[in-house]
């Protein structure tokens, strides 16, 4: 869950702490002051003198949260307290020739702690991890809904328009997270964290082809036992997806008697791209 007392009410300086027992002295959990970039609507000054629990795991049980303030010697005033839990990002999924990403969050989001203002790139930082692909870099266009419009404030998924510099295998990874944790909000002013970061491979853009064969293409005077060995450029596997193995391995490869034209028949072995 997540704890906060930002709110422009909250005029003072103030502690948030968490107990498993009332009266225990001892907290769970607390928090004094958020960063200095937290909640920049509170009414106390500095205003990220207002405290913020941002992430905190409870077992099942009863539990009590205290507001108090920093220096007890000066008067409480004013706070509001907002709780709930964490918004996730919970998926993605990108376009099969790579033009656009699409990022699915738990709940609708905004671009300010209000709950208002559509999201933007700036929120966001965007890595790329080439893991032995031959695309070299993604940038992020623009952002839009799913249906290429405007973002509006408030969606639960958001599409960004990418761009790739090469051709993918799909082993490429492209991971977006939000520039810090107070970058996008709910509703309720509770911030997606920067751990809460979600990495997609890209989609695979060059069909496989064949690297070799045992024996070689052509060859001639081949004994009618011999094996024949074919080694690909990648995995390889059925058109269904299913992958290859002595069973169905004739729905995708055959072995023909090039004088009759008959199929012959042959057992496989498979290991990775061989």
């Amino acid at each position: 869950i997540y704890i906060d007392t930002c709110d422009p009410i909250t005029d003072f300086d103030t502690i948030l702490g968490i107990f498993d027992d009332c009266g225990n002295t001892i907290s769970i959990v607390y928090s004094d002051d958020g960063l200095p970039e937290f909640c920049p609507e509170a009414g106390v000054n500095p205003p990220h003198w207002a405290s913020i629990i941002d992430s905190v795991y409870l077992e099942a049980g009863t539990y009590y949260i205290v507001v108090t303030g920093y220096n007890t010697t000066i008067p409480m005033g004013n706070y509001k307290i907002a709780m709930g839990t964490l918004p996730e990002i919970i998926g993605s999924a990108i376009a099969d020739d790579d033009s656009y990403l699409e990022i699915r969050f738990s709940e609708g989001m905004y671009t300010e702690a209000t709950g208002n203002g559509a999201l933007e790139t700036s929120d966001f930082e965007i890595s790329f991890n080439q893991n032995g692909g031959t695309a070299t870099g993604v940038d992020i266009d623009y952002m839009s809904n799913t249906s290429g419009g405007a973002l509006e404030g408030g969606e639960d998924t958001v599409r960004f328009s990418i761009a790739v510099q090469g051709e993918s295998t799909g082993l490429e990874q492209v991971t977006i997270r939000t520039q810090s944790n107070a970058s996008i909000f709910n509703s309720f002013g509770i911030g997606l964290l920067r751990s809460a970061s979600i990495t997609q491979n890209l989609s695979d853009q060059i069909a496989p082809f064949l690297v070799s064969s045992n024996p070689a293409d052509g060859a001639i005077n081949i004994a009618t036992y011999s094996d024949i060995t074919l080694e690909f450029s990648e995995p390889i596997q059925n058109a269904d997806e299913t992958n290859i193995n002595n069973s169905n391995s004739e729905n995708s490869i055959l072995l023909k008697n090039a004088n009759t034209g008959e199929n012959l028949d042959y057992t496989i072995t498979t290991s990775n791209n061989t």
